[in-house]
C-alpha cells in the first residue's frame, strides 16, 4: 500500500469524441486506485449510456435503481422539484462486481438512459426566471456543487463523461480539480482534444484547460507480430504529440488494444470474484504504472496550487 498525499478532489475522464475508452479507463483507474492506494472512491456516471454503472453494479441492480429513480438524474432533479438539499452521497451505491482489492471502497452513482429527458426537466426549473444562457449556466452549477460536495464523503471522486457536451459534462468540468483525457493513436482523436480545450474553457471561463489538464492517455494501440511494426507507430504517435500545444501532458505507459483490456470492464454477475491481477490479466501491471502516474501527477498539481 502507497501513501498518496493527495485532498479529496474530483477527477473527470472526458474526450468529445466516443470509443476512445473513457468508461474502461474511469473503471480501471478506480479500482487500480482502491488496490494501490487503499483510497475510498466514488465513480460517477454522467453517460446515459450507462456503461460504467451496468459493469459495476450489474444489469438486475442497475435496472431496479433507474426504476426506483435512484441515479444521479433523478437525484438532481428530486433535489430541484422539493427546492432540498442534493444529497448525492445517499444516492451512491457499493459496487458488488469489483475486484476483491476494492470491495467496500468502490461505489458507483449510476447514471440513467433518461439522462436527455432529465436535462430538459432540470433547465426547465432554472428558466422561469432566466434566459436560457444564464439557466443552463446556473444548472450546470448545481450540479457541480452537488458533485463538489462528495468529497466530504470519498477520498476521490471518479467521473466518467458522455461523448460530446451535455449538461452533466458541463457540471462535471465545472466540479472537478482534474481533467484526464483519453485518446486513440490516430490524427482525429487526438485533433478532438483541441476542441475539447475550446469547450472547457467556455465551460469554466476562471480556469483555462491547462490548469484542469491532469494529463493525456493513449490507448488502444494495435500489436503485431512484427516488432518493427509497433515501434513504427509508437514513434508516428509521438510525433503527433509533439505537434500539440505544450503541456499536452501524455502519461504513460501507453495502452495496448487487447481482449483483456477490453473484457475487464465488464462482469458476470454469476461468476466468482476475482483480484485486480486476475481480472486485469497482462495488462495489469500496466493499468498499476498508469495510475501511480496519475495520482503521483494529481499530488503534484495539487502541491503547486496550494504553494501559489
Amino acid at each position: 500500500m502507497t501513501k498518496l498525499a493527495l485532498t479529496p478532489c474530483v477527477m473527470s475522464f472526458m474526450n468529445l469524441k466516443g470509443g476512445t475508452g473513457k468508461t474502461t479507463l474511469a473503471i480501471a483507474v478506480s479500482e487500480a486506485s482502491c488496490f494501490l492506494f487503499n483510497k475510498k472512491i466514488a465513480l460517477i456516471d454522467c453517460d446515459f449510456q450507462s456503461s460504467a454503472s451496468i459493469s459495476i453494479l450489474g444489469r438486475q441492480q442497475f435496472n431496479a435503481l433507474v426504476s426506483q429513480g435512484r441515479t444521479l438524474d433523478a437525484a438532481i432533479s428530486n433535489a430541484l422539484s422539493t427546492s432540498t438539499a442534493c444529497e448525492l452521497h445517499k444516492y451512491v451505491i457499493p459496487s458488488p462486481f469489483t475486484v476483491t482489492e476494492a470491495l467496500g471502497r468502490l461505489s458507483c452513482l449510476p447514471a440513467s438512459p433518461h439522462m436527455p429527458r432529465s436535462e430538459r426537466d432540470i433547465l426547465s426549473h432554472f428558466l422561469k426566471e432566466n434566459n436560457l444562457h444564464t439557466a443552463y449556466e446556473q444548472a450546470a452549477s448545481f450540479i457541480a456543487n452537488a458533485i463538489r460536495q462528495l468529497t466530504a464523503h470519498f477520498d476521490l471522486v471518479i467521473v466518467d463523461c458522455p461523448p460530446g457536451v451535455t449538461l452533466f459534462s458541463e457540471g462535471a468540468v465545472r466540479a472537478s480539480d482534474f481533467l484526464v483525457v483519453p485518446t486513440l493513436p490516430n490524427e482525429i482523436s487526438i485533433g478532438a482534444i483541441e476542441h475539447l480545450r475550446h469547450e472547457v474553457e467556455r465551460v469554466s471561463p476562471n480556469r483555462d484547460f491547462d490548469d484542469l489538464h491532469l494529463g493525456t492517455v493513449v490507448s488502444k494501440i494495435r500489436h503485431r507480430n512484427a516488432s518493427e511494426h509497433h515501434l513504427a507507430q509508437i514513434g508516428s504517435i509521438e510525433r503527433l504529440l509533439d505537434r500539440m500545444p505544450p503541456r499536452f501532458g501524455v502519461l504513460r505507459p501507453y495502452l495496448p488494444f487487447c481482449r483483456e483490456l477490453e473484457c475487464a470492464s465488464w462482469r458476470e454477475p454469476t461468476a466468482q470474484r476475482t483480484s485486480f491481477v486476475a481480472q486485469y490479466g497482462k495488462v495489469a501491471r500496466l493499468i498499476e504504472q498508469l495510475t501511480f502516474s496519475i495520482m503521483q501527477r494529481a499530488a503534484h498539481f495539487h502541491q503547486q496550487r496550494s504553494a501559489a
